[in-house]
């Protein structure tokens, strides 16, 4: 996990936040879920193309069927668009 993604979300785990971890690789996932468990956290691993919006809506449903109502959602993910976002689509963040 990188540096200030592994920060964040170590410091929701030793706050005792369920976390859901969303991204496409799966070696990296699951190091970070071992060791946000470690933290004392409750981890659940979803591999998710970000830019792609149905596998998106699709993680989302899970989490919320498997940890109840998301609370926070942090997003690291980049998209380079120059736009207003409140004018964007979903496909322009692929």
């Amino acid at each position: 996990m990188r540096r200030h993604r592994a920060a964040t979300a170590a410091e929701f785990a030793r706050r005792g936040a369920r976390l859901a971890l969303l991204a496409r690789g799966i070696d990296g996932l699951e190091a970070a879920r071992r060791e946000l468990e470690r933290a004392g956290s409750r981890v659940l691993v979803v591999p998710t193309d970000i830019p792609d919006p149905d596998q998106v809506d699709q993680a989302t449903e899970r989490v919320e069927r498997e940890l109840g109502p998301i609370d926070i959602w942090v997003n690291c993910a980049m998209v380079t668009v120059f736009s207003p976002v409140s004018s964007m689509t979903p496909a322009e963040f692929k």
